[in-house]
């Protein structure tokens, strides 16, 4: 039997790995990066994502989330409004 560095065992049916030498460190970021397209990243802002991301993280990490909040829920209820408006026409024309 070898002996390693590194101990793996299962955890709820899934293989977990320790940090040693020859593992990488995995990083689990919360903030999307910026994104080194500018039309992608435009893009990304007419989806509800990017600031369902920003509305949340500035709710649970920032000392003084209030100015962000505000902005990222009057965005996300101008999108939810579009969508919507969206669905209803093309609901109507579904039915036509």
């Amino acid at each position: 039997m070898k002996s390693s560095s590194c101990f793996t065992s299962r955890v709820f049916g899934i293989r977990a790995r320790t940090r040693c030498a020859r593992s990488r460190p995995s990083t689990l970021n919360g903030r999307p990066r910026k994104l080194p397209v500018p039309p992608a990243g435009w893009a990304s802002d007419a989806l509800p994502f990017a600031h369902a991301v920003r509305f949340f993280s500035s709710a649970l990490f920032d000392l003084s989330p209030w100015g962000e909040l505000a902005r990222e829920a009057a965005w996300l209820a101008g999108l939810a409004g579009v969508f919507g408006g969206l669905a209803c026409l093309g609901a109507r024309r579904l039915l036509a």
